[in-house]
């Protein structure tokens, strides 16, 4: 059913309303014209086939049809069709009649063609009604004057439009970062209101393998809300992004904080940097503190992230009474109050005042009950006591009982009323304190003495407890043997820095005080060094386990090898030697060029002087304080030397700046600087001499394994020949356009030919214009 209407985008415009009524015949149409035709037979000649009208569809993707006939014979018939790109908007379709339907008759320029007919979703019979409208149609090319798309920067831009009719559709690129995930998605998707939040309308591909996920759709104007999902709604990035804005991010404008958070962007020809469930970058590594001198140094660190915080030294004991709350290194200074006296049961071995400031034992506790403990520095098996409570009878005094751990204690319950003088027996041996004294020099354990014929221990009543040593006043010597570093490995070689790793040789019983590495790159004529732990004698233990060293020589073979110095005095000279050899320079690629091929598009291409990982490039426009954008997202990964840059604003100049990361994983490992810049012109359209103009030319997938679509307007009538030739001049596909005008678009399948470089070729009389297409 068609009648007259108001556009629904302009209620100051009259157009055709059709309603495909639910259930219609799947051929219903709308004839327009009358029963006796048009005022005069469409002009239909060679070359000159095409009949354009503006169509406003509830959706992308409708096939309409367009039939012309002779109103006096309904046998004499051609038949052709469009697809609609534009949903809920209006399309302006291009109808050749030189293509007509398959199955339907060719058109014969004899016949008299002097009546339209137009069939809405031809081939289906719609479930529901189904409105859609109809304005402007003229013959020959695109809809001259009217309503249309006026905005260059869209992708249906209409150039004899007059009035802006809010049909504009924009290519819009979505990127969203994966390399932050842990999870590894089959597909990703852009979702929202528009596509009813389908997790599938709007897929993206992750072709080169990069971990940044890439589409782009043509959009209307205005603004456009979604967020990304994985794997049919397996993933989302909602709680990453209702926790980013309530952490301050501005990402994800559309949020209640709590249930959902959505992405906003204002559509145009763009692309987005996004990173999954964030309002930041995603950086590779781990961030920290990498000052190995700092309190806080991570040795895992690979990215500083400036929260280093020096070493403070003073007392961190809170219950000390010199504590420094400002401090975060305690240097053994703490002082504490409590028991001096070591006979006390409540002896605090970390007091060094007394029990208040005035340095007074009231705080002492002593027992009734007296514990001798005997420490035998070899194996014994048995301990007594002898003295002249005894007679200095070697059998007649207490037997100690063996504790299990060298150590053997004397109980006496109650404890002596009177002081005790007494000598260790062990195993029937008594000890000669006289003997070990005089050689060690200490008598502090035997105040009976004449310090040549006798030397005996003394308890005094009140005195406490007693813990001592068999043979000795000093305790049992050990010895311990501080050896050489073990566990050294390098880690993180490229070509200008290397780190040295190694096991922490500190222990119970050995304090590393100074390491020192020293490398060299002529075999040892001479050396660098670094060192950790300066200076020696600082009596802070150096706990160092790994040391980065930068500004090596690219490409060269450095030896090695490790001194230590401990704080006993042990110092193992140089050690754990070994060689490593650096990375080789990470090259930048060379002989950048950007060659526009549409107004609002520029191909970049560039040659490969050695293997790297990938090439970042960014642009932007040729004016000072402009800022750059990122073309391919994250990177281009090798070996593919060519990339397209679509929503490019026609008629500026711009400059691009290229640079490439020899580590997949980005970092340092990268060519010394940005190179360029290489400045091009963005026209507003492409031209060829003579004044033929072709617009919009564009080869996509490019490079492609198979198969290249190829489009391009032709604005005037002109004579074109099409071919694609390889590096040595053979044709390997070739199609002559005559009489041309309006819009071509073409697939060409190069599946069957050799990988490389081809050439895409458009000839007519006044010039040629040339496209390189990469076959992979």
């Amino acid at each position: 059913v068609s009648s007259l209407s108001q556009d629904p985008l302009n209620s100051s415009n009259t157009v055709l309303m059709t309603d495909r009524t639910a259930g219609s015949q799947t051929w219903a149409g709308t004839t327009l014209s009358t029963s006796s035709g048009l005022l005069s037979a469409i002009p239909f000649v060679s070359g000159s086939t095409t009949i354009s009208a503006h169509v406003y569809s509830p959706a992308s993707g409708v096939v309409v049809r367009l039939k012309a006939e002779d109103h006096t014979n309904g046998g004499i018939s051609v038949e052709t069709e469009a697809t609609t790109t534009v949903a809920n908007g209006w399309n302006t379709l291009v109808f050749d009649f030189a293509n007509e339907v398959n199955g339907t008759a060719a058109i014969n320029f004899s016949n008299t063609y002097d009546m339209l007919s137009i069939f809405f979703d031809f081939g289906n019979s719609p479930s529901a009604s189904t409105i859609y409208y109809l304005d402007s149609v003229y013959f020959g090319g695109m809809v001259s004057g009217g309503n249309g798309c006026t905005d260059p920067t869209a992708n249906n831009y209409n150039a004899s439009a007059t009035t802006d009719d809010g049909s504009c559709m924009y290519d819009v690129t979505f990127t969203v970062d994966l390399n932050c995930e842990s999870f590894t998605p089959g597909y990703v998707a852009a979702t929202g209101p528009a596509d009813g939040w389908s997790c599938g309308t709007y897929a993206l591909s992750d072709a080169n393998g990069d971990g940044v996920w890439d589409g782009t759709f043509s959009l209307p104007a205005g603004t456009f809300e979604y967020i990304y999902c994985a794997d049919g709604w397996a993933q989302s990035e909602t709680a990453g992004l209702i926790a980013a804005m309530n952490a301050g991010g501005t990402c994800a404008p559309v949020t209640d904080y709590a249930s959902y958070a959505n992405r906003l962007i204002t559509v145009g020809a763009m692309t987005t940097v996004d990173t999954w469930g964030s309002c930041s970058a995603c950086v590779s590594g781990i961030p920290g503190c990498t000052d190995p001198t700092a309190y806080n140094y991570n040795p895992l660190a690979t990215i500083s992230d400036s929260s280093c915080i020096a070493l403070l030294y003073g007392c961190t004991d809170s219950t000390a009474i010199n504590y420094n709350p400002s401090v975060n290194t305690d240097d053994g200074s703490c002082l504490f109050y409590g028991c001096t006296d070591p006979s006390a049961t409540n002896y605090n071995a970390t007091a060094v005042v007394g029990c208040d400031v005035t340095g007074s034992t009231s705080c002492c506790t002593y027992s009734t009950i007296l514990t001798v403990t005997t420490t035998v520095c070899n194996a014994a098996s048995s301990v007594a006591m002898t003295g002249p409570w005894w007679n200095w009878d070697p059998t007649a005094g207490p037997v100690a009982v063996d504790n299990g751990n060298g150590t053997w204690t004397f109980t006496f319950n109650p404890a002596p009323t009177a002081n005790m003088e007494y000598l260790l027996v062990v195993d029937g041996v008594q000890e000669n304190l006289v003997a070990s004294s005089t050689a060690s020099g200490n008598w502090s354990c035997t105040p009976v003495t004449d310090y040549w014929s006798y030397a005996n221990r003394l308890w005094t009543v009140g005195s406490g407890n007693v813990a001592n040593v068999y043979g000795t006043c000093d305790s049992c010597v050990v010895a311990v043997s501080c050896g050489s570093i073990t566990g050294v490995n390098m880690s993180d070689v490229i070509h200008d820095r290397a780190t040295f790793n190694w096991d922490d040789m500190n222990s119970a019983t050995c304090d590393v005080d100074q390491i020192r590495i020293r490398y060299s790159d002529d075999n040892g004529a001479t050396y660098s060094t670094k060192t950790m732990g300066a200076p020696v004698g600082n009596n802070a233990p150096a706990l160092n386990t790994s040391k980065r060293i930068l500004n090596l020589s690219a490409s060269t073979t450095y030896v090695y090898d490790f001194k230590i110095w401990y704080q006993d005095g042990t110092v193992v000279s140089w050690h754990a030697g070994g060689t490593f050899t650096t990375a080789a320079i990470c090259d930048n690629v060379t002989n950048v060029t950007a060659s526009p091929t549409s107004a609002t598009s520029t191909d970049f291409c560039w040659d490969s002087v050695s293997t790297y990982s990938f090439v970042r490039l960014q642009y932007r426009e040729d004016v000072p304080g402009s800022s750059f954008s990122n073309i391919g997202g994250m990177g281009v990964i090798s070996p593919t030397l060519c990339k397209t840059k679509n929503g490019i604003t026609p008629g500026l100049n711009y400059r691009v700046m290229w640079r490439t990361w020899c580590n997949p994983s980005g970092g340092p490992y990268r060519s010394a600087q940005w190179d360029g810049p290489v400045t091009w012109s963005q026209p507003s359209s492409i031209r060829v001499e003579g004044g033929t103009t072709i617009n919009n030319l564009d080869v996509y997938p490019n490079p492609s394994r198979d198969i290249f679509n190829v489009s391009f307007t032709s604005e005037d009538v002109q004579d074109l020949d099409v071919r694609i030739i390889n590096v040595i001049g053979e044709v390997v596909y070739t199609e002559n356009l005559n009489k041309f005008v309006g819009e071509y678009t073409k697939q060409v399948d190069l599946s069957t030919y050799t990988k490389g470089v081809y050439f895409l070729e458009i000839t007519t009389d006044n010039g040629v214009i040339n496209k390189k297409l990469i076959l992979q």
